[in-house]
């Protein structure tokens, strides 16, 4: 590329590092590890995030050895809120669904894996 008074320069870093440092102020690297190991987003929600293909975030992930370990890695704060919010007998299998992005089924099986005693409370 050229500049202004047309000397070549070259840009430093991927355009998806200068997207995530001007817009969250983070490195990508450890901008990706928050997003995939303690949120739990997958590609194409990051790269949404940022305004980049999920390929790129792929790329990177790989480039910094960023697994993509988010089928069976649980959300242990999320399960214990809704354990908790189940127990006081306010919300629904559909309103815990709801409130957390999950299906009815994802909110029985977390309530079901948690803790035997919780078996009680997919009943209602």
């Amino acid at each position: 590329m050229r500049g202004k008074c047309g000397k070549r320069y070259k840009k430093k870093g991927s355009r998806t590092a200068r997207l995530v440092k001007a817009k969250f102020a983070m490195e990508l690297e450890d901008f990706l590890r928050q997003e995939r190991e303690h949120k739990f987003k997958t590609d194409a929600e990051i790269a949404a995030m940022i305004g980049v293909g999920h390929e790129a975030i792929r790329r990177s992930r790989q480039k910094f050895g960023i697994k993509f370990r988010l089928a069976g890695m649980r959300n242990k704060s999320r399960d214990d809120q809704i354990c908790k919010l189940r127990s006081t007998g306010k919300y629904t299998l559909q309103a815990l669904a709801d409130r957390y992005g999950l299906t009815n089924e994802r909110v029985r099986q977390i309530l079901l894996g948690n803790d035997a005693a919780n078996r009680r409370l997919i009943a209602r």
